[in-house]
């Protein structure tokens, strides 16, 4: 990724995923740390995929897609430690 793609990221998405700000090299803009996962924050991503998982008002015609975002959406708004986002709960 070069400098510039970075830059553009950075300030269309509010930085990447959640942790603590610092400054670059450059003397710019903060850019964010990811925190990795906690034992916490995993048992909650567990939790949150069984519930999802079981829902039977929704059944089996969930799209993946959409099975995803209500996990995330679940997740975040049950933890207490910040937030995540899809690609960062998918990707775990």
């Amino acid at each position: 990724m070069t400098r510039e793609t970075f830059k553009k990221i950075h300030h269309t998405h509010g930085g990447f995923g959640r942790g603590r700000e610092r400054s670059n090299m450059y003397g710019e803009d903060p850019i964010r740390t990811v925190q990795r996962w906690t034992h916490e924050e995993e048992k909650l991503l567990c939790e949150c995929w069984v519930e999802v998982f079981k829902n039977n008002k929704i059944g089996s015609d969930r799209t993946e897609e959409s099975f995803w975002w209500q996990i995330t959406d679940d997740f975040n708004q049950a933890t207490q430690q910040g937030f995540r986002t899809k690609d960062m709960i998918t990707g775990k």
